[in-house]
């Protein structure tokens, strides 16, 4: 479910620079809008400057799962947890993805580097099994 009215996404989504990449924004932010299990919501300093990220909160008010929101790409996080209500671990997201996925510094979290609606996808896929 998405927590903010939709200009407030909007506006994110005239951020990004590429066409695939603002499609693949949009299928992110519908999945979440869709999503039963978590709250959905954009995220910016108050200043306006700053990572903008778009956050998956479960009913503990944790976000197991995020993407920031760049002009020529999305970050998208799978957090510590995530990996604790699924019982999975980084590895196996790690494998699903392959050269995709990154450890983050914080060694808690993977990173998927989403650059088209088919990454989006892929992202969705791997959260509905």
């Amino acid at each position: 479910m998405l927590t903010e009215e939709f200009e407030h996404y909007e506006h994110h989504a005239k951020y990004i620079d590429d066409a695939d990449i603002e499609h693949a924004f949009w299928y992110l932010v519908a999945f979440g809008a869709h999503s039963q299990k978590y709250d959905c919501k954009i995220y910016q300093a108050p200043s306006g400057e700053g990572k903008r990220s778009f956050r998956f909160h479960n009913a503990d008010k944790k976000y197991p799962l995020s993407f920031l929101i760049n002009r020529k790409h999305l970050s998208f996080y799978f957090r510590k947890p995530f990996f604790d209500e699924r019982r999975l671990s980084i590895q196996s997201v790690k494998d699903h993805f392959g050269d995709l996925a990154y450890l983050s510094p914080n060694s808690n979290e993977v990173q998927i580097r989403v650059e088209s609606v088919d990454g989006a996808h892929r992202v969705t896929e791997f959260l509905m099994r």
